[in-house]
């Protein structure tokens, strides 16, 4: 009876144990956060890095706050904590992207070094803690600068409430966006014009200094503007995924009917394809040829033998036709 007592009083004591480290892992954030806001004014910029890209860390690498069964905090106080360590994220951003433009100084640009920062800002949009991998990213920032670019570019309503929830993360674009704009005019001068041409089109419209100068750029190169390119790019993008689920239907119901044929014909199933394919072409107003082609080519790309069946298969299959996707493109 003794040692049950004393087995129950340990287990108590260690159970006690491990809930007061817990709870000190969250006393520590809680302690983190509340010393980031004094840090501002009175900190030195190299020591506020130190600090922010350590809380970001011990946020992301401690089981307390992620999703996992020993978590202790809601799913809730979780995002709440995203939210304000976010300010840590956008002040990295911000410094990142500054050191990015310290290395192109008039004579002295060292693009290398300048590319490196500006790619740890960029890893911080995407949720990522330069220099400090973790399991897990930031949430509420981390679809990427590009992504953000053209979401906010095209939506000013976007814009307020983006940068009304995260003070700073637009000032952090527009300096990302000028280093874009000095590279694009960099490659240019090296002659890399469609290199030159991507990184225009990542000129922030909120970069008011360099936006319609990379604008007026693309009007030169290209004939259109920055966000004509954008909407043909986009309906590329709908067009592709549209043809893509498209193709998988058709795929789809081709392997039904060749089930339906092997329990029939055996091993000389295949032999029913060009039946197959024709039914399927008469059925989505298309060419035999284009459902021959559209079944061939999604089945090599679930085996991994699409380039082989595209270099040496495909143009027989598809002479003469018109090219399928184009049916998924706004005329």
């Amino acid at each position: 009876m003794q040692k049950r007592k004393i087995l129950f009083l340990v287990c108590c004591a260690l159970i006690l144990l491990v809930a007061a480290g817990c709870r000190l892992n969250i006393i520590r954030l809680n302690n983190r956060i509340d010393r980031w806001q004094s840090m501002k004014k009175k900190s030195s910029v190299e020591g506020r890095v130190r600090f922010a890209n350590q809380s970001l860390f011990f946020f992301l690498t401690t089981v307390d706050f992620q999703r996992s069964r020993e978590t202790l905090v809601t799913e809730a106080e979780r995002l709440h904590y995203h939210q304000r360590l976010a300010d840590m994220q956008v002040f990295l951003m911000d410094y990142y992207a500054g050191r990015a433009l310290s290395f192109l100084s008039e004579g002295k640009e060292d693009w290398e070094r300048a590319a490196a920062e500006w790619a740890k800002a960029d890893s911080l949009t995407l949720g990522r803690i330069p220099g400090y991998p973790t399991g897990y990213t930031m949430v509420l920032i981390l679809s990427g600068y590009p992504h953000y670019l053209r979401q906010i570019s095209g939506l000013g309503s976007r814009y307020d409430r983006t940068e009304k929830q995260f003070p700073g993360l637009m000032e952090a674009f527009r300096k990302m966006s000028e280093y874009q704009f000095r590279l694009a005019e960099h490659l240019e001068q090296q002659g890399l014009r469609d290199n030159a041409i991507d990184h225009y089109l990542l000129v922030f419209k909120r970069d008011p200094e360099n936006f319609n100068r990379a604008d007026r750029r693309i009007k030169q190169l290209t004939g259109c503007n920055i966000r004509e390119i954008y909407d043909m790019q986009a309906e590329i993008e709908t067009a592709r995924k549209s043809y893509e689920a498209f193709s998988y239907d058709l795929y789809g119901m081709a392997q039904n009917q060749l089930n339906a044929a092997r329990e029939q014909l055996g091993d000389s199933a295949e032999q029913a394809l060009p039946q197959i394919w024709d039914n399927l072409a008469k059925y989505y107003k298309i060419s035999m040829e284009q459902a021959a082609d559209i079944y061939l080519y999604t089945e090599n790309e679930s085996n991994g033998t699409l380039p082989e069946y595209v270099s040496l298969v495909r143009y027989q299959i598809l002479r003469g036709q018109k090219s399928i996707e184009d049916l998924f493109l706004k005329k």
